[in-house]
């Protein structure tokens, strides 16, 4: 279209309608986008203290508690990576406090089951 027939269509009620939605959407798709960044990760943690609790307790398998943990932990890292624009401070401090959580876990975990040998 050339520029005269592009300003009448702007003016247009359902062009106006679409680009007043527009900003309603771009509000919610945000809003949508942390909670699903949000979500998968808290799944990830659970899946990660699921695994620690059922390899460890379960069939006393340090290795394989340790690699779940490590696996899952490294997936929420790399969610927070790619979801989030941080420097390289922030990145790190928050690799730090993400994978501090698990870490204490599995110590206090392995710790239990070397003092408690009738489980």
């Amino acid at each position: 279209l050339d520029a005269e027939h592009h300003a009448s269509c702007v003016q247009l009620r359902h062009v106006m309608i679409i680009r007043e939605a527009q900003k309603y959407y771009q509000a919610f798709d945000a809003y949508a986008r942390v909670l699903m960044a949000l979500g998968v990760n808290q799944f990830l943690f659970a899946l990660a203290y699921y695994c620690l609790g059922y390899m460890l307790f379960q069939h006393g398998s340090s290795w394989g508690a340790i690699s779940g943990m490590v696996i899952f932990v490294t997936a929420a890292e790399m969610l927070i990576m790619v979801e989030v624009s941080w420097g390289f401070l922030e990145h790190f401090i928050g690799g730090i406090l993400i994978a501090g959580g698990p870490l204490c876990s599995v110590i206090a975990s392995l710790l239990w089951i070397e003092h408690h040998d009738s489980w």
